[in-house]
């Protein structure tokens, strides 16, 4: 999986870019259980 890839490349980054990157999980997901609920 590269999500998972970049999540433990990630761990070297600053907290600013961690907690951005979460966000960006965090729509991802809510954006595959829309599209799981439509389907």
């Amino acid at each position: 999986m590269s999500i998972m890839v970049s999540v433990g490349k990630n761990n070297q980054r600053p907290r600013a870019e961690n907690a951005r990157l979460r966000q960006d999980v965090e729509s991802l997901k809510r954006a595959t259980a829309f599209f799981a609920s439509i389907s």
